[in-house]
């Protein structure tokens, strides 16, 4: 997120993963500011697109 200039909402994402209570909260948190996609899915994205 910061390499495509979102710093603040990767700020954001980041303080509310670290207070999220569990493994499957945080990902929920995280998948509101990405498309998380699988590794074998072609694409130099690291996974992850921006939303």
């Amino acid at each position: 997120m910061k390499r495509n200039g979102l710093s603040a909402e990767a700020a954001e994402m980041t303080e509310k993963v670290f207070n999220s209570g569990s493994y499957e909260e945080a990902l929920d948190i995280i998948g509101e500011y990405v498309n998380i996609t699988s590794v074998d899915e072609p694409g130099d994205n690291m996974g992850m697109s921006l939303k």
